[in-house]
This record gives structure tokens, sequence and C-alpha cells, in this order.
């Protein structure tokens, strides 16, 4: 085979492979713009109903409640974030007081046991016991140390008819101080130490000691 028959075999089938190709990217446009003309036709049919303005408005306000609600999301994430916080430290405190609660309870209740205790071991009447000795120790301490005269004031001039004056004296018979204290019963009731240590309760025995005790009532 000569060279000259090889070029002319190979330029034919450039020719036939170009042919080829050509046709497909034609056919390719063409299915393109037949695409697009749909479309088009497409948006046409809208007519005067389809807006590109009014619909942008609209998308940028459902986009601005979009962001409002993301904003209440956020807020109430945030409340509610505090809200458990709150939540745990309310229940740190119930717990606190619950273990106060018991502490003082326990506190409560051993002081009842104390106190039962004390009664169970202070005897019926020890307490009244216990005064009349302490009262009867004092009594002979101040017998050692005084000795209290009474006189009744309703025989002595400018006086009221009340009143019971006492005197005070030491063991030297020297005047240390007077009292006075109404006729009542609560009176007498006090007086009655004082009557079982006095050596001269009745003053109108002795007449001399009687002009003295009116003398001193009378200052």
């Amino acid at each position: 085979m000569s060279k000259s028959y090889l070029l002319e075999d190979d330029l034919a089938f450039l020719k036939d492979l170009h042919h080829v190709k050509l046709k497909s990217t034609e056919s390719d446009i063409l299915n393109q713009l037949s695409e697009l003309k749909n479309q088009n036709v497409s948006i046409g049919n809208l007519g005067g109903n389809f807006n590109c303005e009014l619909e942008r408005e609209k998308l940028e306000a459902e986009k601005a409640d979009c962001e409002r609600l993301k904003q209440l999301v956020n807020d109430g994430t945030c409340e509610l974030d505090a809200a458990e916080k709150q939540l745990q430290q309310l229940e740190n405190s119930q717990e606190e007081l619950k273990l106060d609660l018991k502490y003082l309870g326990t506190q409560v209740v051993n002081r009842q046991q104390e106190l039962s205790k004390l009664k169970s071991q202070r005897r019926p009447g020890s307490r009244d016991k216990r005064k009349l000795q302490l009262l009867s120790n004092l009594l002979k301490v101040y017998e050692n140390l005084l000795k209290i005269k009474l006189c009744d004031s309703s025989h002595v001039a400018d006086k009221p008819k009340n009143l019971v004056y006492g005197f005070i004296y030491n063991n030297s018979n020297t005047y240390v101080k007077n009292f006075c204290l109404p006729l009542t019963g609560d009176a007498w009731h006090l007086l009655t130490p004082a009557a079982r240590l006095s050596w001269s309760v009745d003053c109108s025995d002795d007449e001399n000691e009687d002009q003295g005790l009116k003398s001193k009532v009378n200052k």
C-alpha cells in the first residue's frame, strides 16, 4: 500500500469524526435552548401575580422572623439555665435545712432526756426542804448579829394606823436602822422571821423603851 493512499484514508476518517462531533454539539445546544424556552414559558404563565420585589420582601420578612425566633430561643435557653441553677441552689438549701432540723431535733431529744433524768432524781418535797434549811441557816446568822424590835403604830401619834415599824439593833443594843411594812397578810408573813428573832416584840411592856420607840418613829 502506498503512502499517499494512507493519507487519504486518514483525512476521510477525520472528516467523518468532525462531522459527527459537530452534529452532536449542535444537538446539545438546541436541547439547552429548548429547556430555557420552556422555563421562560413557565415563568411567563405566572402573569401579573409574580412580583420579584414583593417576593424578596417576603423572604426578608421570613428571614427576620427566623432571626427573632432564634433570639427568643437563645433567651429562653439562658432563662432556663438560670432557673435550673436557682433550683439547684434551692435544693441545696433544702438539704441544709433538713440537716439543721435533724440536728435541732436531736438537741431537743437530748434536753428532754436530761430534764427527765433530773426530774427522776429529785425527791418529792426535797426543794422545799432545802429552802427551809437555807432559811434556817440565814436566821441563825442574823440571830448572832442583830436583834429586832417591832412596834405597832396604832398608838403612835401622827402616824398611819396600818403600818408596823421595826427597829434593828446589834448585840450591843445599839440602834442600827428602822423599817416599816403595811399591815397585810404578806407583811406579817415577811415579819415572821423577825418576830422569831425579836427579844422584845411588844414594846408596851416597858414604858421607857416604849417612849424611845415612839420618839424614833416620830422622827
